[in-house]
C-alpha cells in the first residue's frame, strides 16, 4: 500500500521533472483553444458543506517539431490564435510547457504533496519494520 501511495505522488513530480528540468529548446506555440475555468459554487454549510472552488482557466497550445504537431495546456486564459512560448524536452516533445507556467511542487498545494510524501515514507518504515 504504501508503494502504491508512493507512487502515485511520484508520478506528478517526475512528470513536472521531465517538463521543466529537462525542457531544453523552445518553439513558438499558438494557442487553439481556450477554458474560461468555473469559478465553482460557492460553499453551502446548509447542505452539509457542498460546493467548491470549480476549475481555473486554462488554454490549449499546439506547436511543431520536426514536422510533428504537439499539444499543450497554459495554466492561464490566453486569446485563441495567439502566440505563446513554448519550453519543451528535445528528447520527448510531449513534455513541455508555455513558458511563466509553474511546477507541481511550487503550486499552493505543495503543502498537501509534502504531508502525502511523508505519510507514504512512514507506511514504508512500518511495513519494513513489520517484516
Amino acid at each position: 500500500m504504501a508503494l502504491l501511495l508512493a507512487c502515485a505522488i511520484a508520478e506528478p513530480c517526475i512528470r513536472d521533472y521531465k517538463r521543466f528540468n529537462k525542457a531544453d529548446r523552445l518553439a513558438t506555440g499558438h494557442v487553439i483553444e481556450v477554458d474560461p475555468g468555473d469559478p465553482g459554487e460557492p460553499i453551502s454549510y446548509a447542505d452539509g458543506g457542498s460546493g467548491g472552488p470549480g476549475q481555473p482557466p486554462s488554454s490549449r497550445y499546439q506547436f511543431e517539431v520536426n514536422g510533428i504537431t504537439y499539444d499543450g495546456r497554459a495554466q492561464d486564459q490566453l486569446v485563441v490564435g495567439e502566440t505563446v512560448p513554448v519550453r519543451y524536452n528535445s528528447s520527448q516533445p510531449r513534455f513541455n510547457y508555455a513558458e511563466g507556467d509553474v511546477p507541481y511542487w511550487k503550486k499552493n498545494d505543495f503543502s498537501i504533496f509534502l504531508i502525502g510524501l511523508i505519510g507514504a515514507a512512514i507506511m514504508l518504515v512500518g511495513v519494513i519494520r513489520d517484516r
